[in-house]
């Protein structure tokens, strides 16, 4: 028999599932129930509405990417492993995404969602810049160059490790993400002609 929180539980899982495959506008609160198994009763008893549902299941996403960033910062790996292993889960979460929800998150569409994401993004970000500066503390990159044009380099391999085109010469995104990553941090010229021009 199930119990009040598993029933909670399975609504959760329902509507996330739903929403990442077809968006939050075309999913209905009796699709939800009926899916998850679930009375609307159950669903009302926890949120007065889908809009609330979503916007709790987008706040435990991104509280769940960023307990998985935190566990790839503090791991005993050299920092150019960090950065791939970032942009591999960067890119894990966006492929289980429609497009439909994908956009609902980024334009504004959703305004509610839209804001909510907004501000997680900030502070997501900002945790990220503080990072690449205690990484120049550390000596792990340079120091330079600015933190934030890091950032926007960084989301800029993410956007080119789904290029159509690109994905076309390598077996795998994590081949892309690896040489991408590479690039990122050593650029074309070999270690050695590096050394003597230095």
């Amino acid at each position: 028999m199930d119990t009040p929180s598993s029933k909670i539980d399975k609504l959760i899982s329902t509507a996330t599932d739903l929403f990442m495959r077809h968006g939050i506008r075309r999913v209905s609160i009796d699709e939800i129930c009926r899916k998850a198994n679930v009375s609307k009763m159950t669903f009302y008893k926890h949120f007065p509405n889908k809009i609330e549902l979503a916007k709790y299941i987008v706040i435990q996403l991104n509280e769940d990417a960023m307990v998985e960033y935190r566990s790839i910062m503090e791991a005993n790996i050299p920092y150019v492993e960090k950065v791939q292993q970032i942009v591999d889960m960067k890119i894990c979460i966006t492929e289980n995404m429609s497009q439909e929800f994908f956009n609902e998150l980024t334009l504004d569409s959703l305004s509610e969602i839209h804001d909510l994401l907004i501000r997680y993004r900030q502070a997501n970000m900002q945790a990220i810049i503080d990072d690449f500066s205690k990484a120049q503390q550390k000596g792990d990159i340079r120091q330079d160059i600015h933190p934030q044009f890091l950032l926007y380099i960084l989301n800029k391999i993410i956007e080119m490790s789904t290029d159509k085109q690109l994905l076309l010469l390598y077996d795998s995104p994590k081949k892309i993400t690896a040489e991408l990553v590479k690039f990122f941090f050593y650029g074309i010229v070999a270690q050695s002609n590096q050394r003597q021009g230095a």
